[in-house]
């Protein structure tokens, strides 16, 4: 698809869709991650863009820092506890899974727009900002064939996406180094990899507690089905969002209509395991493949060596309102900033949740 017909698209289908849910304005593909935040004012620089940074780049735990900064000229107090900007890019549209008896099935599915090297190698496609801007820049387009990929991988995958060098990427800039796991920002090229790109599961996110996290989904539409008009959102099921504008949910949030970018922001309160799904009609957008995993690496991994876990369980955890565990007389609410949450519940008296005469009583026994 040309960049001319491309930009038609981009801004025209937006005004064209008429949708229940309610859909972000004025859209076209827009990639965002910002290198800092106030909450992570240090950029992480990667001084060899050739290879992706680790977790060994993460900041180590060592305990809440108070930091005061001026943020839209208003001056306003963090807790920071460490962690970095990680960032992602999917797309959302359709494709085609192997069955374990060679059979193809059609399926509404995410895809990968970034760390596309790492995703290939089995690994999560999640990045530091400095590799998720270090934008995918290749003479040839990504190839799906992994090491442990049978040999006619590259004759039965997606077309085009076979690693071919005979197939160039016309948005190549030789100027620039070699980039396999940067975001892809070029709409020609989000087109051109996006589209029956889908995967099941959908791609990993694996990034750490006390990181932001910025994923972008960008609708490329399903070629397939030219019949359906299908806006898509993510969904973090069971996870205690930043925020339910970013939740995913169509009838309380957004969704993001073909043709168009949105970047969901979340924080990492909480590690563990959790699962993403589209939330369009989820019954059927989940259950036809829209789904994934998401894993996030605790804080104690990040404590120096040498330190006593018991103490950053301890002392450091507690003196975190967020992650603090009080008594079982009274239970203080704390947004993820570590701000008390007044009045957040029945039965709450300005943020302090008393015990019941039912509790008293069996306590007492």
């Amino acid at each position: 698809m040309s960049r001319s017909r491309l930009a038609v698209l981009s801004r025209g289908l937006p005004a064209l869709l008429s949708v229940a849910a309610v859909a972000a304005g004025a859209q076209s593909f827009m990639v965002q991650c910002p290198s800092t935040t106030a909450l992570h004012p240090t950029a992480i620089a990667n001084p060899n863009l050739a290879v992706p940074l680790t977790e060994a780049a993460e900041p180590a735990y060592q305990g809440p820092v108070t930091s005061s900064q001026t943020v839209g000229g208003v001056a306003l107090t963090y807790t920071l506890n460490g962690g970095a900007v990680k960032c992602q890019e999917v797309s959302g549209g359709d494709g085609y899974m192997t069955e374990a008896d060679g059979n193809q099935t059609f399926m509404f599915a995410f895809g990968p727009l970034s760390g596309l090297d790492l995703i290939k190698h089995g690994q999560a496609g999640t990045l530091f900002a400095a590799d998720f801007n270090n934008f995918y820049n290749s003479p040839t387009l990504p190839s799906v064939c992994g090491p442990a990929s049978p040999g006619n991988c590259a004759s039965a995958g997606a077309a085009g996406i076979t690693g071919n060098a005979s197939i160039t990427d016309p948005t190549y800039d030789p100027k620039r180094a070699v980039s396999l796991n940067g975001a892809i920002a070029d709409p020609a090229t989000i087109m051109t990899v996006g589209v029956m790109n889908g995967n099941l599961p959908a791609p990993l996110f694996a990034f750490d507690e006390d990181d932001e996290f910025f994923l972008t989904l960008t609708n490329v539409g399903m070629i397939m089905r030219p019949d359906l008009f299908e806006q898509h959102t993510i969904h973090f099921h069971g996870y205690p969002n930043a925020s339910s504008f970013y939740d995913g949910v169509p009838d309380a949030s957004w969704a993001v209509n073909i043709a168009a970018s949105a970047t969901y922001y979340y924080l990492a309160p909480d590690a563990g395991t959790y699962f993403w799904h589209c939330h369009i009609t989820p019954p059927e957008h989940l259950q036809m493949g829209m789904v994934g995993q998401l894993y996030v690496r605790p804080r104690q991994n990040r404590v120096p060596a040498g330190t006593s876990l018991y103490i950053a369980a301890t002392t450091w955890y507690q003196q975190d309102l967020r992650s603090a565990c009080p008594d079982n007389r009274q239970q203080q609410r704390h947004d993820p900033f570590g701000h008390p949450v007044l009045g957040a519940a029945a039965g709450d008296q300005h943020g302090v949740r008393t015990r019941s005469r039912l509790q008293i009583r069996l306590q007492r026994r």
